[in-house]
């Protein structure tokens, strides 16, 4: 109970008060739904496109549901089970402004294809930008962060920043440092 009320307050207001808490506590804490929970949501409504025939299954329902409820999401979902399209779906879930999804760069045409198969059927973002991992790892990518201002990221496949000593690793936590 103590580590959740710290986690309903900012980090800040959190250290002022000094709680202090694991990691593993803090992950431990977050909100989860359980898998028979799914059924319950469909908002196949809310994000398909006029004309769309596409319908969610129900857990990226679930996903978008706790997204915009919590703030965040970490979504370790099953092979074949949606994450794509969930890409696509959480700027509008999260009221984004300036959303960002890193992507590994292997993937820029399949993820290309992606969005033009599923644009007849959803609602996505005007201002999405798809940017590969790769252009935070170059130096070019110093002040990628900075220039977008994205209010939302996303991390297709964030085992690509895994590692925190990372040039891109680094460059994303200090963004979120920062802002």
């Amino acid at each position: 109970r103590e580590i959740l009320a710290a986690l309903s307050t900012s980090r800040k207001q959190a250290r002022e008060r000094g709680d202090t808490f694991t990691e593993a506590e803090r992950v431990g804490a977050l909100p989860t739904w359980a898998p028979e929970s799914f059924a319950t949501f469909d908002l196949t409504d809310a994000y398909r496109a006029p004309g769309g025939t596409q319908r969610l299954k129900p857990i990226q329902s679930a996903a978008l549901h706790w997204a915009a409820k919590v703030g965040g999401l970490l979504g370790p979902i099953g092979v074949g089970h949606g994450k794509g399209l969930l890409d696509l779906l959480l700027p509008i879930a999260m009221k984004a402004q300036r959303p960002v999804v890193f992507i590994p760069p292997g993937m820029r045409e399949p993820f290309a294809r992606e969005i033009r198969k599923f644009r007849q059927h959803w609602r996505m973002h005007p201002g999405l930008r798809v940017i590969p991992y790769s252009q935070l790892s170059v130096a070019s990518g110093a002040d990628l962060l900075i220039k977008l201002q994205p209010d939302l990221i996303i991390a297709d496949e964030a085992h690509n920043l895994r590692h925190p000593t990372a040039t891109r690793t680094k460059r994303v936590l200090r963004y979120f440092s920062q802002f």
